[in-house]
């Protein structure tokens, strides 16, 4: 009995200590665990008592998630990875107009380099009756995030004319419908019909012109 107990501690003994599972949030999606996650981070290392966040997961120099983190009245921007290390630093955006304000984020490879870049949507919502709705993309440069104007989806002139316009994420590229309304459109509007716009350097051109 005695040989037996030593053979089976002397295997026991021999076992690897189990695997630490240090890597637990992988940069797929910003489910609701990975958002509380962040948050939890944020507000410990800002010392702060909440955060509200949003977030969209993609490839920066590694997989992370780009975040919008709000506290205090002050909104951040930056990009870290699934621990919470910081890849892009936060920095604190400008205050906007309280009628303009971002509907979405959305992250996609537009210039084929293999890091995303991060797509903007943003809407105004003005005195009169259509809401202006435009592109802004940000791409990674080093440590920062760098702001390039996108196209506008929709814009109206009261009694002068408007164009309005549905947006989707293709292949690398960002695909727009254009209709135009009746009247004279804003010069801000793009023409009627389909366009294909593509990240070329720092400029967004649309490939279908």
């Amino acid at each position: 009995m005695r040989l037996l107990l030593f053979v089976l501690v002397g295997c026991s003994t021999q076992q690897p200590p189990p695997i630490a599972n240090h890597q637990r949030f992988t940069a797929l999606e910003c489910t609701a665990e990975v958002e509380a996650h962040l948050m939890k981070i944020l507000r410990d290392r800002w010392a702060v008592p909440a955060v509200r966040l949003r977030c969209t997961a993609g490839r920066f120099r590694t997989v992370g998630y780009f975040l919008e983190a709000t506290s205090n009245g002050v909104r951040r921007t930056g990009i870290v990875d699934p621990s919470g290390a910081v890849l892009v630093p936060f920095v604190d955006e400008p205050r906007d107009d309280p009628s303009t304000f971002i509907a979405s984020y959305r992250t996609a490879d537009l210039d084929a380099d293999g890091e995303d870049e991060i797509i903007e949507s943003w809407r105004r919502r003005p005195s009169h009756a259509t809401p202006d709705n435009w592109l802004v993309i940000r791409t990674v440069s080093g440590k920062r995030l760098l702001r390039i104007k996108g196209p506008y989806l929709s814009r109206s002139h009261p009694e002068l004319g408007s164009c309005s316009g549905t947006w989707r994420l293709g292949r690398g590229t960002i695909d727009i419908i254009i209709r135009v309304g009746a009247g004279i459109p804003p010069s801000d509007c793009l023409p009627a019909g389909e366009h294909r716009f593509e990240l070329r350097g720092r400029v967004l051109v649309d490939a279908r012109r």
